[in-house]
């Protein structure tokens, strides 16, 4: 059971111990490197960057920095 704690950080400290078998993946996705047309593109580069952030054994947070 977790303590109870009142700071964000604490708590997110707490939390992040606890869950060791746990991992966090976040695609990042921009228009400033390329021109998005239609929202679907936001969501395919968002998936194929979630892709390659889930091949790695830790949390990542994938930036898309990729030029047409």
């Amino acid at each position: 059971m977790l303590a109870k704690v009142s700071n964000p950080v604490e708590k997110a400290a707490t939390v992040t111990g606890t869950l060791a078998g746990m991992t966090l993946t976040i695609a990042a996705v921009s228009n400033e490197w390329r021109e998005i047309e239609h929202v679907a593109q936001v969501s395919d580069i968002a998936g194929e960057l979630k892709r390659f952030g889930k091949t790695k054994n830790k949390s990542v947070i994938i930036w898309d920095r990729r030029v047409d």
